[in-house]
């Protein structure tokens, strides 16, 4: 049984209104690209054993943080407001 969705007009698919549909994905992709925020090189660090992590946009390395420009930790902070 399908009917309008009240928030939308748009009618209603398996699963529930779009905009919650479509708020889910958008959920998701976030917690995917803060997943994805630093990325594994696959070195090790010269002097001690430590993993290199970097960010797979600017390429910074963690320790150092984003470049000022980055376009992944804009997107990042836009969604954590």
């Amino acid at each position: 049984m399908s009917h309008d969705c009240e928030s939308c007009g748009v009618r209603e698919f398996a699963g529930g209104c779009c905009q919650i549909a479509t708020a889910q994905t958008a959920l998701a992709l976030a917690d995917m690209v803060r997943r994805l925020e630093w990325s594994l090189k696959g070195k090790l660090r010269k002097t001690s054993p430590e993993r290199e992590y970097y960010c797979p946009i600017c390429e910074y390395n963690k320790r150092i943080g984003h470049a000022c420009d980055c376009e992944l930790a804009a997107l990042l902070k836009e969604s954590e407001g």
